[in-house]
């Protein structure tokens, strides 16, 4: 019984070695399909976070009192900002590494995921923005 456990865990633990070894051509695929998703994306978020922090500054300038809504509305614009300086920053980083060829094929697709991620989000927080 305690061999057929052995070998039964063997045989679990050479699938996943097999797989994982399949994987490393997945990565590449999937790099590329991330950077184009990436691609994309990217023209669409510029443009709605330009027309936010627009947004933001006209009610700023106003030249009278802000109403609650108007503070709160600025806030949050004001909150997407850094995220999306620090998010080009990153991405700015990831071609001068990937140029460099100082990544890794797997460390380019986790990087690229996190980029994809963060500007999906990015994305989302500045529609329910400017709506």
């Amino acid at each position: 019984m305690v061999q057929y456990i052995r070998y039964s865990l063997l045989l679990i633990f050479l699938a996943l070695i097999g797989c994982q070894a399949n994987d490393g051509s997945k990565t590449v695929q999937n790099k590329e399909t991330i950077q184009s998703d990436i691609e994309l994306l990217l023209p669409e978020v510029a443009k709605q976070m330009d027309s936010i922090v627009e947004l933001a500054n006209s009610i700023s300038v106003q030249g009278r009192t802000l109403t609650k809504g108007e503070i709160e509305l600025v806030a949050r614009i004001e909150g997407l900002r850094q995220p999306w300086d620090s998010w080009q920053k990153n991405y700015t980083q990831f071609k001068s590494l990937h140029t460099k060829n100082a990544l890794s094929e797997q460390d380019q697709t986790i990087f690229l995921k996190k980029l994809l991620t963060q500007l999906q989000s990015l994305s989302e927080m500045a529609t329910t923005i400017s709506i």
